[in-house]
């Protein structure tokens, strides 16, 4: 078996250094390129940036519970038990630590939108909110301490250590560039995205409106997209509720982004190793942060990631679930499917055709067409889980999917020529053969 003769503190070396370098790089682009560039950050990192992190943190201690749940018990996330090892020798393999993540992020982003529509994330001066965070924290702490993270697979490591080294550089650069990226002002950077119009407009906005009037998730007259499920609106306003305050509190917000970001890299590596090689996993991850879209869309206040992960969490889900010859696909890992694919649709819409169909086309592949018979078990908790959406937008509107679905529930409160410029402006235009084409 190969050895890593890289030192276990190169990664944060690299990414502390980076840090400093994409620092001054982005101060400069204002005339402003001195060492005040890089306390800027860091005081926005250490005020609001450490509040995503306790999120993230929370976020992957509830989803090592729910990775336990979900696999079968010969595939457990206890690695050394499933290897034949005694208890002593448990570990919890990196890639249920992916795995984790994105389901521990699905569970927190559904939690979020039932207590936010139920207005629950501001009671008492956002005691419920810190609580879910200390709780999810405590689960991570009290797994991970019977069953300590084994950063590698048996049998993988990096025998090249200047490989490694380049490795780690790119990564530690393409992280730096997202986590300077976050902690300037929104709308500062990023022309191609109009300088984050849609997160001034409505992803930090509606969290912001939703604080001001009483904390409560619900539609908000004037802004269509609150008519949208809001899963990640609504984690926001969990950070905003933390940060005591919306405006500094955007920080944090884009923080979760970034930190979404590195999420989905460090699952879609996971992908790699198991279906391509070990050798593949970092080229993976630098090859999905280096890309400008990844870098725009991941420091912004946006919504486009969790689509995303939970697509890579979803498919590295199916291969630990059935890595075992025979191993056929049960009720649990069916239900944890239908989480993250729920969630990731309550993020973004269109999720369901960019991850909802390719985990089903996924899973029909690996385990195949027998799981169908599960689709009740991913049905009801696709249903509990988008819930909060579809009963406020049957007491606001009439019509659960508004503005959508209106030929058969109606188009609410809008008239024919409303509706028709909306999905004029969010629907596929031209035929087939040309949406094909583009």
């Amino acid at each position: 078996m190969s050895t890593d003769s890289r030192p276990t503190w190169l990664p944060a070396v690299v990414l502390l250094l980076s840090l400093a370098a994409a620092a001054f790089v982005f101060a400069g682009m204002t005339g402003e390129q001195n060492g005040n560039a890089i306390a800027g950050v860091a005081a926005v990192g250490m005020r609001s940036g450490v509040l995503a992190v306790l999120w993230w943190m929370a976020a992957a201690g509830l989803g090592l519970a729910l990775t336990r749940f979900a696999l079968p018990p010969t595939v457990r996330a206890i690695t050394g038990v499933a290897a034949g090892g005694s208890a002593s020798d448990a570990r919890t393999s990196i890639d249920d630590f992916a795995i984790a993540l994105g389901l521990g992020a699905a569970l927190l982003l559904a939690l979020d939108a039932w207590l936010g529509s139920l207005g629950l994330l501001v009671t008492a001066r956002g005691a419920l909110s810190w609580g879910l965070v200390l709780a999810g924290m405590g689960a991570g702490v009290f797994i991970l301490r019977d069953a300590p993270l084994a950063l590698a697979r048996p049998g993988e490591g990096a025998a090249d250590a200047n490989a490694s080294l380049i490795g780690w550089l790119a990564i530690g650069v393409a992280a730096a560039i997202l986590l300077v990226a976050a902690s300037v002002a929104p709308g500062w950077l990023w022309s191609s995205e109009f300088k984050g119009f849609d997160a001034l407009s409505y992803h930090l906005e509606l969290p912001k409106e939703w604080l001001l009037t009483g904390g409560r998730v619900s539609p908000v007259d004037g802004v269509v997209y609150s008519a949208l499920p809001s899963f990640v609106e609504s984690a926001f306003l969990h950070l905003m509720v933390m940060r005591g305050e919306p405006i500094d509190g955007a920080y944090a917000c884009q923080w979760w982004s970034a930190i979404a970001t590195l999420a989905t890299a460090l699952v879609a590596a996971r992908i790699a190793a198991r279906t391509i090689g070990a050798t593949a996993a970092m080229p993976c991850a630098i090859v999905f942060l280096a890309t400008p879209w990844t870098t725009v869309v991941g420091s912004l206040a946006y919504n486009d990631m969790l689509p995303c992960l939970g697509l890579a969490t979803g498919w590295l889900l199916l291969l630990r679930a059935l890595e075992e010859d025979g191993a056929r696909l049960d009720w649990r890992s069916a239900a944890a499917l239908a989480l993250v694919a729920a969630a990731a649709f309550g993020a973004k819409p269109s999720a369901l055709i960019l991850a909802a169909l390719p985990l089903l086309t996924l899973t029909i592949i690996h385990a195949g067409p027998r799981a169908l018979r599960l689709a009740p078990v991913v049905l009801g908790v696709a249903l509990v889980v988008l819930a909060p959406w579809l009963v406020r937008n049957q007491l606001a509107y009439g019509s659960p999917f508004f503005p959508f679905l209106s030929g058969v529930f109606g188009s609410g409160p809008w008239s024919e020529d409303q509706l028709a410029v909306f999905l004029a402006g969010h629907g596929p235009t031209g035929g087939i053969g040309e949406r094909l084409g583009l």
